[in-house]
C-alpha cells in the first residue's frame, strides 16, 4: 500500500536539495529535472512580496539551526519539553 504522504525534513532538503527533490518526484510519480531547483523557474506569484523574497534565491542551508541562537535558553527549554515526542520520532 502506497502511503499518502512523504516526510521531508527541512534540514535534509536544504543540505541536499537535488537528492531530496528526486525522492519527492519519485513519490509523486513525476520525472525529476535539475531545472526544478533553478530560481528562475519558480512561479512568479510571490515576486515583490518581502516575506517570500527567498523563494527566488537558490536553496541554501544558512538557516538550519538558527532557532537555537535566536531563542532564549528558557524558550528553547520549553520548546524541547513541548516537542519532545515529535523531536524523538523525527530523529532530532
Amino acid at each position: 500500500v502506497k502511503e499518502n504522504y512523504f516526510l521531508v525534513k527541512y534540514e535534509d532538503f536544504v543540505i541536499n536539495p537535488a537528492f531530496e527533490l528526486e525522492k519527492i518526484s519519485q513519490f509523486l510519480g513525476i520525472s525529476y529535472s535539475g531545472e526544478m531547483l533553478l530560481p528562475e523557474n519558480r512561479n512568479t506569484r510571490y515576486e515583490g512580496v518581502v516575506i517570500h523574497e527567498n523563494i527566488y534565491k537558490p536553496v541554501n542551508n544558512g538557516s538550519v539551526g538558527i532557532f537555537k541562537e535566536s531563542l532564549k535558553p528558557e524558550q528553547l527549554c520549553n520548546y524541547v519539553i513541548q516537542a519532545r515526542e515529535a523531536l524523538a520520532q523525527f530523529g532530532y
